[in-house]
């Protein structure tokens, strides 16, 4: 996937951590645009870590993708971005 990101967020919430590229400024595309049109329109990447509850769990990594045919769980990855 390869688009120019407009907008990053990061939200650090209880035991998850999300990281979103995307080519859309958010605020931007909802006075523009209407709801239905976000999943056809957007490309973005999110990133997310859900943190264990306990010491006997281990962490957890997704990435969701535009595509959502290419979104899933993460278990051994490297990330390049340019």
């Amino acid at each position: 996937m390869n688009f120019k990101c407009k907008e990053l967020t990061i939200s650090d919430e209880y035991l998850v951590c999300t990281i979103t590229f995307s080519d859309t400024i958010e605020q931007e595309f909802y006075e523009t645009h209407d709801y239905d049109e976000i999943n056809e329109n957007e490309k973005y990447l999110m990133l997310q870590r859900t943190y264990p509850e306990d010491e006997f769990e281990n962490d957890y990594y997704t990435i969701e993708l535009s595509d959502f045919e290419k979104s899933g769980e993460l278990k051994k990855f490297n990330i390049k971005l340019d």
